[in-house]
């Protein structure tokens, strides 16, 4: 039978008038997320064309991060729909008995797709600059960069899961597929992450994976991270406002995924041309790919569940045994499930299964056994100072506030402490707790939490010489130090614990701060108390400085609040003062 070069274009009218509402419901969505937006603002554009546009570009960005997961759900859908006569024997054979071949078959299903997207997106596009127009707001600049960003997002997605479609004859594995394929490394992650912070006794875990390895594998969340918007403030033509720039690094990320998307599809084709018809209805349609399937989900399953429900009955125990126990028999009941479901049938208690699951078992207790024995090292890790762009730091007794610092000496400081506890070994003794959460070149987080030793001197000397660091310091007694002068306009006293309440003259705060600023330069002593029942705050022309972590040793502080009649140190008022619980201090980040 002759090859007709039409059917192609027979193909995409046809998907068209089967699969028109979807293209019509992204459509629509669309328009409530963009065009009607920028109307709804109009108010916002009196400052003139100049303002107006600003403001139009403004809403355009706040968008993109939604048209992320537009494309991440509308991919999914529209694969689905094209792609499902995959996934019924008849159908399969009615496709494959016409004059058309399969590389037709695959691209033009894909295309019909895609136009879809691409029709809605360019709708919104001129829906969006008729409102700019209507509100004399016109950026066409950001309507370009927003069609040209989500066209690429859509290519991405609705390939992913047209991959995902090539490997199923299941219609309901395909979102199984879709979304385990973007969420996979993720999932890995989360689960070795909680692991860890079970078994290891000063890892901490930390949520955050920004600009790391395993947020480019898990690519709606790196797409949706580059597209919101960053702002900054501009000047221009005498106006001040702030602008709502797209990431430096939204180019390149955008590239790479469209590159990935192409091979994406260039796979999902090399596998529907070997692909047999009789395979609709499988859950896997490549017998090499099955195995994948078992122990992806088995091993995950295996220890995900095993650790929940071993902390449900042990209270977050330790117990090494317990923990492989649960996990050996959580992940062989899902080994089993997935088992029967690719062999579509309940007999599956033989020889096969009895080596899969023996595999899947020592996958298991391998993993928690090297964990448990910390055989990579990962507890005993120190990074170099080299590679940590910013540090954060808490030593309980003292108060270390959200300060920013980008002092390199400091950085060192945390990590000398840090070296010198893992060199002391597993020893947890003392009362004071030092977290240390470290964000390493690459995007990295590592998160490490002691219990210091303050009788030990090399202990304390470590520790006073980090909190000594003139930032911290600083920190500690007067947080905004110079940010706002020195012209005080007046104050605001009171002691919580006689009721005594002061309203400051200028020349009080100025004495106050200056008092502050000389405490702030001398050594800070571990152990030292903190008042936490004064608070005071001084007022500038610019802006307000607060006192509210007055320490026992800040002797010139106290003296000057005793002058003005506040405190009496004599009194019980502040003989026993409470200690903080320090927050966290920001370092170099």
């Amino acid at each position: 039978m002759r090859f007709a070069t039409s059917c192609s274009k027979t193909l995409i009218r046809s998907d068209w008038r089967r699969f028109w509402p979807i293209g019509f419901l992204y459509a629509l969505i669309s328009f409530f997320m963009l065009p009607l937006p920028v109307w709804v603002n109009r108010e916002l554009t009196d400052g003139g064309a100049l303002w107006g546009g600003r403001r139009a570009a403004q809403v355009v960005r706040e968008m993109s991060p939604g048209f992320v997961i537009l494309a991440f759900f509308f991919g999914l859908i529209l694969a689905m729909a094209v792609y499902s006569y995959q996934m019924n024997g008849k159908s399969v054979g009615l496709m494959h008995a016409l004059p058309v071949s399969r590389d037709r078959q695959i691209f033009s299903h894909f295309a019909a797709a895609m136009s879809m997207l691409t029709a809605a997106n360019c709708l919104t596009f001129l829906l969006t600059l008729l409102m700019e127009a209507l509100t004399s707001s016109v950026e066409i600049r950001s309507l370009l960069v927003w069609l040209a960003v989500t066209e690429l997002v859509d290519f991405f997605f609705l390939a992913f899961a047209a991959l995902a479609a090539a490997v199923t004859g299941w219609l309901l594995a395909v979102p199984v597929i879709y979304l385990g394929f973007n969420f996979v490394v993720w999932a890995y992650w989360m689960i070795l992450n909680g692991l860890a912070d079970l078994l290891y006794r000063h890892y901490s875990g930390n949520g955050t994976f920004t600009g790391s390895l395993v947020e480019w594998l898990t690519p709606v969340v790196r797409l949706f991270r580059v597209t919101t918007e960053r702002a900054f403030t501009v000047v221009e033509r005498g106006l001040v406002y702030t602008d709502y720039g797209y990431s430096p690094a939204l180019l390149s990320t955008l590239l790479i995924y469209a590159a990935l998307g192409a091979a994406m599809l260039c796979l999902a084709w090399l596998l529907y041309r070997r692909r047999r018809s009789e395979t609709a209805g499988d859950a896997v349609a490549f017998r090499p790919l099955r195995p994948v399937a078992r122990y992806v989900i088995s091993i995950a399953a295996g220890l995900a569940l095993g650790t929940m429900v071993h902390q449900m009955v042990s209270w977050n125990s330790d117990n090494v045994v317990s923990l492989i126990l649960w996990q050996l028999a959580l992940g062989a009941l899902v080994y089993c499930a997935v088992e029967m479901l690719l062999r579509k049938s309940f007999r599956i208690f033989d020889r096969r299964t009895a080596v899969g699951l023996l595999a899947l078992w020592l996958v298991l207790v391998g993993t928690c056994l090297t964990m448990k024995w910390d055989l990579l090292g990962v507890e005993r890790r120190v990074p170099a100072a080299e590679r940590v762009e910013g540090a954060e730091v808490y030593l309980s007794g003292v108060i270390m506030s959200d300060t920013e610092l980008r002092d390199e000496a400091s950085v060192r400081a945390a990590v000398a402490l840090h070296q010198l506890l893992v060199d002391r070994g597993d020893a947890d003794v003392g009362e004071s707790s030092f977290r240390v959460t470290y964000h390493l070149s690459g995007g990295t987080v590592m998160q490490r939490q002691y219990q210091l030793d303050l009788d030990d001197p090399a202990v304390r000397a470590a520790a006073e010489e980090l909190v000594n660091r003139p930032e911290i310091r600083q920190s500690l007694i007067l947080e905004d130090q110079g940010k706002y002068g020195d012209k005080f306009t007046g104050g605001y006293a009171v002691n919580f614990l006689n009721g005594k309440e002061l309203m400051l003259t200028p020349d009080q705060c100025l004495a106050l701060y200056r008092a502050a600023e000389e405490d702030a330069k001398r050594p800070v002593t571990l152990g030292g108390s903190v008042y936490t029942d004064f608070e005071v705050e001084l007022n500038t022309t610019e802006g307000t400085y607060r006192l509210w972590r007055i320490r026992q040793d800040c002797n010139e502080t106290l003296r000057t609040l005793e002058e003005i009649g506040l405190i009496d140190r004599n009194s019980q008022a502040v003989e026993e003062p409470a200690v903080h619980e320090a927050p966290v201090t920001s370092v170099g980040r």
